[in-house]
């Protein structure tokens, strides 16, 4: 459609696809706090600003954000965009704000950056974490 006003434009095909490591990127430069770390110092999750998670368990959730943090880092694989029921943190600053880095679809945890938008990585073969913080039972 866009291209029937711009004909100059390229395919979507043709740019570069984001990679697990970029979403982290962006995920780290919008968290509030530097709660990722300092952009650009590799991400870590500042635990100790967490309050409260909702919903789930403060420790599980976390070691799942952890976990997918440290892996999507680590991958250049391409991400895929899909959708999930977010998954609030409640943060320990002042006026106590909500962020969003967590979804979960099915028993899958997935990563979200900004605006709520999900995501998973294409050549993961990890199997997705349940909220008690383990592999589900298959």
């Amino acid at each position: 459609m866009l291209r029937a006003f711009v004909p100059y434009f390229g395919t979507f095909d043709r740019f570069p696809h984001l990679s697990g490591k970029e979403a982290v990127r962006i995920m780290q430069w919008e968290a509030p706090a530097t709660i990722l770390g300092q952009f650009p110092s590799e991400p870590f999750l500042n635990s100790d600003l967490v309050l409260a998670v909702n919903p789930g368990d403060d420790k599980s959730t976390i070691a799942v954000l952890t976990d997918l943090v440290s892996r999507a880092f680590a991958s250049d694989d391409a991400i895929v965009l899909t959708d999930g029921d977010p998954v609030t943190l409640y943060l320990d600053l002042p006026g106590f704000p909500e962020w969003t880095p967590l979804s979960i679809k099915g028993e899958a945890h997935l990563l979200t950056l900004g605006a709520g938008v999900s995501f998973s990585i294409v050549g993961s073969t990890q199997p997705s974490v349940g909220t008690d913080g383990a592999a589900p039972r298959g």
